[in-house]
């Protein structure tokens, strides 16, 4: 990966006999004139991206924070997850603000 991420969403998808599963992780933006970890959700995109880009040194480690954990219902068809992995991607709570999508399609096979 490369560049800078405020979000990690991760998708672990499943077979019939398997759940799928949706994780949002989010990591903190470290804001050293104030010295504190700060939530992405609270800025918008450009004051984000000065931070991002003009962090210091912060201490370490940086925090994670699991802000979405979901498991699917057996049986949820991959085109009903993936429209809940758009919702979550256009959510005024990620939206503009460097997300990585992480799929884990390992057993699903062909029809993924």
């Amino acid at each position: 990966m490369t560049g800078w991420y405020s979000y990690l969403v991760s998708l672990d998808l499943g077979q019939s006999q398997d759940f799928s599963a949706l994780s949002l992780i989010e990591i903190p933006v470290w804001r050293p004139v104030a010295g504190v970890w700060a939530s992405p959700a609270d800025m918008d995109a450009r004051r984000l991206a000065i931070h991002a880009y003009a962090q210091g040194t912060p201490p370490s480690p940086r925090p994670l924070h699991v802000r979405t954990l979901r498991r699917f219902a057996l049986g949820t068809s991959y085109p009903d997850i993936v429209r809940s992995v758009v919702r979550l991607l256009h959510s005024g709570t990620v939206a503009g603000k460097g997300v990585a999508l992480l799929i884990d399609q390992t057993g699903v096979g062909a029809p993924v």
